[in-house]
């Protein structure tokens, strides 16, 4: 009788183990939003050779969904699931967060604001003196329930206006489902 238990426990415990990769999960998507976070914030949208440190015009670019003008920029594609890598069939937003006023208070997406003569400052898209000239926010977006997607978040830093070098640090977010 021990015998018999001892092997239908062991069936038991196989026989889910045997069926998970032909069962749909998120742990595909948990792995692609992490790699497409990585990619984002590691080289796509700056130099390879300093992570987490993006272009300003590479991200501009990015986000208004266009063919980046030089070399710096280092994705191509016309759609966003070329120039990150993922398939059609999932879905995917990405959009850069933060909080760039004194007062504290919620991220916000934040968008390449230019007004008048001023090349670019980057502030948070509730800010905007008219409108965003490029929000930074890209791709479809996520449904209402909060554990239908799966979301990587990066912190990288990206320079604060067109005419600065001084850099502000903000959230990459990329979000899968």
């Amino acid at each position: 009788m021990s015998v018999f238990l001892i092997i239908l426990i062991a069936v038991l415990l196989f026989i889910p183990g045997s069926l998970e990769p032909f069962t749909k999960g998120a742990q595909d998507n948990i792995v692609t939003s992490n790699r497409v976070g990585d990619q984002l914030s590691e080289g796509l949208l700056g130099d390879p050779s300093s992570p987490h440190v993006v272009n300003a015009s590479c991200t501009i670019a990015f986000f208004e969904d266009r063919t980046p003008g030089h070399g710096e920029c280092r994705f191509t594609g016309s759609t966003l699931q070329e120039r990150i890598g993922v398939q059609d069939r999932r879905l995917v937003n990405v959009s850069v967060q933060g909080n760039l006023s004194a007062n504290g208070g919620q991220e916000g997406i934040l968008c390449w604001d230019e007004n008048g003569n001023d090349p670019g400052l980057l502030v948070e898209q509730s800010n905007a003196s008219q409108s965003c000239d490029t929000q930074l926010a890209i791709g479809s977006t996520p449904p209402q329930q909060a554990d239908a997607t799966v979301t990587a978040r990066r912190v990288i830093s990206i320079n604060e206006s067109a005419n600065s070098t001084e850099k502000v640090d903000v959230a990459l977010i990329v979000e899968v489902w």
